[in-house]
């Protein structure tokens, strides 16, 4: 009984990515708005978990079904890398071992958890959650039974802002002597991202004359007032302002994040040279508009939030996906690396030959 309950949780486990990917698609592609990561932000969710309990000896009556419903609170880092959850709510476990001290158990649930968010959005780290009241029933030496251990999660928008989040965790005890009690268990949980920018059909046709041209959104240095000054860091030897990404991912490589450090140190003192700056992000033309689109923004941003951890200023740098872009080879096949990019922008520059002399010394 225990090898095939834990069989299915792993086959469970294992069609995670394909059912995140395909409900991930579906949002996008169903939704009249783009719900981006969340970053410094906390974010309500509300979960589910179901799963199998089994000690190491027969002298433990631990053996059974444990499920839970609970509230989180998530946060999220400002580079969207750290993910920190605090739970409370209600767990029950149903012992299915004729020994057992209960024959079933609920009670209260706390937990916290810690994990890394990858550019793809898995999560893993670690977990802790304290079953409230019911160590007898797992013969804790204890009031509460405590257990500790691993959670991978993968996350996906849902589409209107909604945030899925689909995984498991595996536990084992700290409180019960002698004895080695594990839980695995299948988590799901659905959350609301209050940083989503939503923008409905009939709003984006209202805008579509003023911050649109040929569909697609304009950009600052579009926007802005014939005469002004514009300056993009491309311009330079070296390119010192484009980064360049792998294909499908939005990661800054370590070449890249060099760069940018220089960048960051050399215009450290010298805001004074320009207004404001702005980060445009690009895909190549794999795929679908709408996950080229996602893509090109969450580069956009990568590139945006390591400058502000560099210490630039949040209210003076802009973040913009772009979608597919232009090639930048002379093949312009539009799949190529060269398309895979972020540009940064300079907007309203007060002296353009010393930014220029600043900046050709990036490389």
């Amino acid at each position: 009984m225990q090898k095939t309950i834990l069989t299915t949780l792993t086959a469970l486990a294992l069609s995670v990515p394909a059912l995140a990917q395909d409900t991930t698609t579906r949002g996008r592609l169903s939704s009249e708005s783009v719900s981006l990561i969340p970053r410094d932000a906390w974010v309500p969710y509300l979960g589910l978990g179901a799963g199998y309990t089994s000690a190491d000896t027969n002298a433990n009556f631990s053996e059974g079904l444990p499920s839970q419903l609970k509230l989180l609170a998530s946060y999220y880092s400002a580079d969207g890398r750290g993910v920190y959850d605090l739970g409370y709510g209600i767990s029950n476990q149903q012992f299915s071992r004729t020994g057992a001290v209960e024959r079933a158990v609920t009670g209260a649930q706390a937990e916290i958890a810690a994990r890394y968010q990858r550019d793809d959005r898995w999560q893993a780290g670690v977990i802790a959650a304290a079953l409230l009241g019911q160590g007898r029933a797992y013969e804790a030496e204890q009031g509460d039974a405590h257990f500790a251990g691993l959670q991978a999660l993968k996350e996906f928008d849902m589409g209107r802002g909604a945030i899925g989040r689909i995984g498991g965790r595996l536990m084992t005890d700290l409180n019960v002597p002698g004895q080695t009690v594990t839980m695995a268990m299948i988590d799901f949980q659905m959350g609301w991202n209050p940083a989503a920018r939503k923008q409905s059909v009939s709003q984006a046709a209202a805008r579509s004359e003023t911050t649109t041209r040929n569909g697609r959104p304009l950009t600052m240095t579009e926007q802005r007032p014939a005469g002004a000054i514009e300056l993009v860091t491309a311009e330079f030897a070296g390119r010192p302002g484009y980064i360049f990404f792998e294909s499908n991912r939005a990661g800054i490589r370590a070449p890249d994040r060099q760069r940018l450090a220089r960048l960051a140190r050399a215009l450290e003192d010298r805001s004074d040279l320009f207004e404001s700056i702005e980060v445009l992000g690009y895909s190549d033309a794999t795929g679908s508009d709408s996950l080229n689109q996602e893509l090109s923004e969450r580069r956009a941003q990568q590139v945006r939030d390591y400058l502000v951890s560099a210490g630039w200023p949040t209210d003076r740098i802009a973040a913009q996906g772009q979608g597919v872009s232009r090639s930048l080879a002379s093949t312009g096949s539009g799949v190529d690396a060269d398309s895979r990019r972020a540009e940064i922008h300079f907007h309203g520059v007060k002296d353009a030959a010393q930014l220029r002399q600043i900046l050709s010394e990036v490389e």
